[in-house]
């Protein structure tokens, strides 16, 4: 391609500003990429011409030269994407004021920073052809990582290595790897593994009125898991058989009018009165013949040896009845 009078390979970059001369606005310049504006000037005044990937457009210049005192103002492209107004003077077109720019105000194809962006990088915005800024790439970025990316770091757990487990790692505001935080907790997945080499596994049941028994089966180098052992001895069962009756303990322990039931859960209840027995004829300290209840004001009756209330009602002094 013809570049200043030189046939140049489109290919180069004769300029280092990362743009092949096919696509060079002016690949001498390497502040002048794809996009460019410059002035032009025709045979009746200065005009603007724009550059896209390389291409430049055609002059933008007046094509009327003449003019007479009086005819109607005329508006010119500038810079900027703006509009010159020119009025005619002595036979001649005049600039009347400055030129006015739209969209941004920028020069096609000129550059600036912007906000931080990518891996401590600052982004790139660039001017379009309708003098707008638009964001560009993201330029000088030094760091290893963005802020507030995620890093997932993976290894083979559980039996023989078929489960895996993750931890994770964040990337810091100065775009450098925090530490891992610790390992999670093993996924078996669906690995042929069931179990890790030499671990144990442990079952019970139920025996007897109230125990228990275990028995227990250890995995194997191949990750699986062995054969059950036998059910261990029976343990826990408690004092008594659910239902068991036997006499009271203590000061009790004589009368026949009470007893002890085993529980549910073969534990010894406290002395309860046989089926059948109204009462007991020994009293919590151990007298027999000295339990007694009120049968109205200034009277009282006893227990029998029957384990019975007597059926008289005997008159008493300062019994408290």
């Amino acid at each position: 391609m013809c570049v200043a009078g030189v046939c140049v390979d489109p290919g180069l970059d004769e300029d280092m500003d990362g743009v092949n001369a096919a696509a060079d606005c002016d690949d001498t310049n390497g502040a002048i990429g794809r996009m460019a504006e410059r002035v032009c000037t025709g045979p009746c005044g200065a005009g603007v011409e724009q550059c896209s990937d390389g291409v430049w457009g055609a002059c933008s210049a007046p094509t009327e030269c003449d003019c007479s005192d009086g005819d109607a103002p005329r508006t010119i492209a500038c810079p900027g994407c703006g509009t010159q107004t020119q009025v005619c003077m002595g036979g001649v077109w005049v600039d009347d004021g400055a030129c006015e720019t739209s969209g941004d105000g920028c020069n096609p194809g000129e550059t600036r920073g912007g906000a931080p962006c990518g891996m401590c990088g600052m982004a790139q915005e660039i001017c379009d052809l309708s003098c707008t800024w638009q964001e560009g790439s993201c330029e000088g970025e030094s760091g290893e990582c963005a802020p507030g990316d995620i890093d997932t770091d993976m290894e083979s757990c559980g039996g023989c290595g078929t489960g895996t487990r993750t931890r994770t790692r964040s990337c810091s505001a100065t775009c450098s790897w925090g530490s891992y935080g610790s390992w999670g907790t093993c996924d078996p997945g669906t690995g042929s593994g069931e179990c890790s080499p030499g671990e144990t596994e442990t079952q019970s049941q139920a025996c007897g009125d109230c125990g228990r028994q275990t028995r227990t089966r250890t995995c194997d180098s191949g990750c699986s898991w062995g054969a059950w052992s036998s059910w261990g001895s029976c343990s826990g069962q408690g004092p008594c058989s659910p239902g068991a009756t036997s006499n009271c303990t203590g000061d009790r322990s004589g009368s026949g009018c009470v007893h002890r039931v085993c529980s549910s859960s073969c534990e010894w209840s406290s002395c309860q009165l046989k089926p059948g027995n109204a009462c007991d004829w020994y009293t919590d300290d151990g007298r027999g013949g000295s339990r007694y209840r009120c049968c109205g004001g200034g009277s009282w009756q006893f227990c029998l040896s029957t384990c019975q209330w007597s059926t008289q009602c005997a008159a008493c002094s300062g019994c408290g009845c």
